[in-house]
């Protein structure tokens, strides 16, 4: 790109400014709308009328409109799968879960699989690894076979060999990594023992728990977070600015902030 084609900071920071304020409202409004019209009607309307302005700006701009019978079923066929599949289904299920959840439910979908695996027990043959396009990382240590790491490798899975002290791998080399290759933000849902060490660690800023009216109980039970633990209240880790978000008539989640040790 030219320096003559090149946009000014101020259109790149507008352009920016613009995709936050209408992306990041469309979930209020979504749930201001089902509030008195049902999520196909709104659906239905709302994409009409946008359709019809497009129509109008294309016809005031002189750009095309006209396409061939094969463009207009290809555009059908991701209008119903994008339309119908992606915004009719958050609408209809922003009827009973709040505006900020849903958004934050669809910003979640992963760029990357992570896999901490100290002894890269991950079979070339699972789902995770023949589905690999690219976009599964494999954490692991020095202890992993080397023949396992080749077959894994040449399905495309990135193996990082990254270890502590005791032998495990490393979350907080997992962080430092992803941190230099500038991804801002890694969710991680994990078993219990996973859970308790990127808590003790620190590594992680903020919790999510979700609670459903059930219970198993049973001795063997596990809980959220395994490990070590804390013995005394005192010790205990905290959070702040706990919020509630009611997720249907009887369950709910818990989201809140991690306090880090001065």
């Amino acid at each position: 790109m030219s320096q003559a084609q090149r946009p000014s900071r101020f259109a790149v920071i507008l352009a920016f400014g613009l995709v936050y304020l209408f992306w990041g409202s469309t979930y209020l409004a979504i749930d201001i709308a089902v509030q008195s019209i049902p999520p196909a009607l709104m659906c239905g309307l709302r994409f009409s009328i946008a359709g019809v302005v497009m129509l109008g700006a294309c016809a005031l701009t002189g750009h095309k409109i006209w396409y061939s019978a094969r463009q207009i079923v290809l555009s059908a066929v991701v209008g119903i799968l994008l339309l119908m599949g992606g915004n009719l289904t958050l609408s209809w299920a922003e009827v009973t879960v709040p505006s900020g959840l849903a958004a934050l439910i669809v910003a979640i979908t992963p760029l990357w699989f992570l896999v901490l695996d100290s002894l890269l027990r991950l079979p070339p043959d699972s789902h995770l690894a023949r589905s690999c396009k690219d976009d599964v990382l494999v954490v692991t240590t020095s202890a992993a076979s080397a023949e396992r790491r080749k077959r894994l490798e040449s399905l495309g899975v990135r193996i990082e060999v990254m270890e502590r002290k005791d032998g495990r791998a490393s979350l907080q080399g997992v962080v430092e990594l992803l941190g230099r290759e500038k991804y801002l933000s890694l969710m991680i849902e994990a078993g219990s023992k996973i859970n308790w060490s990127v808590l003790e660690s620190g590594v992680a800023d903020k919790i999510f728990f979700y609670y459903a009216p059930k219970i198993l109980g049973g001795l063997h039970s596990l809980p959220v977070a395994g490990g070590v633990g804390r013995r005394r209240r005192n010790d205990a880790i905290k959070v702040r600015n706990v919020r509630l978000h009611s997720v249907a008539t009887d369950e709910f989640a818990v989201e809140a902030w991690l306090e880090k040790p001065l």
